[in-house]
């Protein structure tokens, strides 16, 4: 699928992606000119890059060895999560615990991109389907430390239905940013409300993002993704965990008697928000986008579109890339970045 948005350029907005067509992965801004429209897209496919990668599903092959998973209590006193990639997409299920005591706690299971450590994150992914009728919490987790059976430490962006009657109704359910101890959520640390109710058969991304000691989590109703259902700000002033691994995860909330059933799509990861920015100075108007990986192209029509790679005139600015175009003064030409 082709994931776009719309936006001012001058708009310091963040990126929000829109479900069209082949699967890739991009987000678009508009500014319009006395002389017509000037057009950023910005545009991924899936990426071996170390730091950028973005994953559909459809093609299985190599993702169980892209992916590492944690079952802390399967085996032990609870049947074995189960971990699977079909119809394109990924599954997540974490049978309920079996003993009478609940040793060892309620059901959950995680998967986490093997070998990449990050800092500050960018991740994005599309809940396509969920259990409605059990307790549960699932999420994306980031900056994750060493993952086990009361071990795992990080940050958890998660959604639970939060009624005492499942399905719950128009006004039940609840996102937390949390902090992670020995796998126990022991914090919530985000600063705004967070009550959001999810409907099975619709599909929501999920974004969650981390700068430092700031956080961001957000959630789109598909295919509209240019207007978050909800912005969840977070702060960690003790900086609990600075860098770490990030994936996906299902999990029982709080009861031990229910286990955890999600399915997922179009996982992208990456180390700063992708996003165009753009500033006018003068005649001119300057594009800048973060350093991660991709090519700048352009194309003099965005119906019939014939990309050409850009190779000269962009600028390493610190931390971003910048590109400078003319203001006005002739025909509109459209802009993307894609990867790779």
């Amino acid at each position: 699928m082709i994931y776009t948005s719309f936006m001012n350029i001058l708009s310091t907005h963040a990126f929000h992606p829109v479900r069209r067509g082949l699967k890739s992965w991009c987000s678009t801004l508009m500014r319009a000119t006395p002389l017509g429209t000037v057009l950023m897209l910005l545009g991924s496919q899936w990426s071996a890059d170390a730091q950028t990668h973005f994953y559909n599903f459809n093609d299985t092959n190599g993702l169980s060895l892209a992916w590492e998973n944690t079952d802390p209590i399967g085996g032990l006193t609870a049947p074995p999560a189960t971990f699977t990639f079909a119809n394109g997409h990924y599954r997540i299920v974490a049978p309920a615990q079996q003993a009478p005591d609940c040793d060892a706690g309620p059901a959950r299971a995680g998967s986490f991109l093997k070998n990449v450590v990050y800092s500050d994150f960018y991740i994005s992914a599309d809940l396509i389907d969920f259990d409605d009728t059990v307790d549960q919490a699932v999420g994306i987790v980031a900056r994750v430390n060493t993952p086990g059976l009361q071990t795992t430490g990080g940050y958890l962006f998660s959604w639970e239905p939060g009624s005492s009657s499942l399905p719950g109704g128009p006004s039940d359910g609840d996102l937390d940013i949390s902090r992670l101890v020995d796998e126990a959520p022991i914090d919530q640390i985000e600063t705004a409300p967070s009550g959001l109710h999810l409907t099975r058969g619709k599909s929501y991304r999920f974004v969650f993002m981390g700068t430092g000691t700031n956080f961001e989590g957000q959630v789109y109703e598909l295919p509209d993704t240019i207007h978050p259902l909800i912005r969840l700000p977070a702060n960690d002033p003790d900086n609990l965990y600075k860098n770490g691994q990030v994936g996906l995860t299902s999990g029982s909330d709080k009861s031990c008697n229910t286990g955890a059933d999600s399915t997922w799509d179009n996982f992208l990861v990456t180390t700063a928000e992708p996003r165009l920015l753009a500033s006018q100075s003068g005649g001119t108007v300057i594009l800048s986008w973060p350093k991660i990986s991709f090519t700048l192209q352009s194309t003099p029509s965005f119906s019939s579109p014939a990309w050409t790679t850009i190779t000269n005139g962009i600028t390493d600015a610190g931390n971003q890339f910048t590109y400078v175009v003319p203001a006005s003064g002739g025909p509109a030409e459209f802009y993307r970045l894609q990867y790779p």
